[in-house]
C-alpha cells in the first residue's frame, strides 16, 4: 500500500509530500527539506525517482525482493531507461510506517 501511495504522489508531482513520507524518520527536518528541494530543482532526478517508485509499485523490472516483508524489504530492479543497470532500495517499517532506509 505504501508503494502505491508513493507512486501516486509521484504521478501527481507532489514532491514535498513524497519527501516527508519517504525518508526515514530519523532524518533531520533540514535534510528532508534538502532532499525535497533537490528533487524540485533537478527535474531529471525527480523523474528518475518517480519512474523508479512507479516501477517498484507495479513490480515491473523487479528482479529480486529480500527481507521478511514485515519489517524490511529490499527491492532489486532494472533502472528505468537503463535496463542493464541494477538498482536497489531498502525499506524499513518504523512503528508501522514504511520508509526508505537511510
Amino acid at each position: 500500500a505504501k508503494l502505491d501511495y508513493w507512486a501516486s504522489l509521484c504521478e501527481q508531482h507532489k514532491i514535498a509530500e513524497f519527501a516527508v513520507s519517504f525518508v526515514a524518520p530519523d532524518v533531520s527536518p533540514e535534510d528532508v527539506e534538502a532532499f525535497s528541494t533537490g528533487m524540485q530543482t533537478d527535474p531529471v532526478r525527480w523523474q528518475q525517482m518517480a519512474a523508479e517508485m512507479q516501477l517498484i509499485a507495479l513490480g515491473v523490472g523487479v528482479t529480486k525482493i529480500f527481507g521478511d516483508q514485515q519489517t524490511s524489504a529490499e527491492y532489486h530492479f532494472c533502472m528505468p531507461g537503463h535496463e542493464f543497470i541494477e538498482r536497489q532500495v531498502v525499506f524499513r517499517c518504523y512503528n508501522g510506517d514504511w520508509r526508505a532506509e537511510g
